[in-house]
């Protein structure tokens, strides 16, 4: 099991989720720390343009992603291979890099979290992501599809 925290966003409390990515096409660029706000309604986690060119990514070189939607419209994107870590989980994956140049949040998408069981408890703060080994430990096994 690890854990997220709720942090205020224009005064609303949202979960996040605070991960390392690095890139195994670019080992140049080294492992960063991103912060991700945790977005159930996303399909894939995507990057802001501000924290991709941060990194040291250059949108230029890699390969387009086509497009994505979301409440500020339609963004076209790019697409780079990943590793998100998080307290010794690590997941691949293709992350998406946002080309809009408006500050967009990046998200955790379904894509990470189709791997972890989720809880998010604002009352309490509590946003942990539960393994298999931690589903089974708790007895949630049971609590399955119907």
């Amino acid at each position: 099991m690890f854990r997220g925290f709720f942090a205020d966003d224009r005064g609303r409390r949202v979960p996040h989720l605070l991960c390392d990515v690095e890139f195994p096409d670019a080992p140049q660029l080294g492992t960063h720390p991103v912060e991700l706000l945790v977005d159930t309604g996303a399909d894939r986690t995507t990057l802001s343009r501000g924290i991709a060119e941060s990194i040291g990514l250059d949108l230029a070189v890699l390969p387009d992603g086509g497009t994505t939607t979301g409440f500020g419209g339609v963004t076209a994107v790019r697409m780079v291979e990943s590793y998100l870590s998080v307290e010794g989980h690590m997941i691949r994956l293709w992350l998406r890099i946002l080309e809009s140049r408006h500050p967009i949040p990046s998200v955790l998408g379904r894509d990470f979290m189709a791997n972890f069981a989720l809880f998010i408890e604002e009352r309490t703060g509590r946003v942990l992501f539960l393994d298999q080994t931690d589903v089974e430990t708790y007895g949630l096994a049971a609590l399955g599809n119907p």
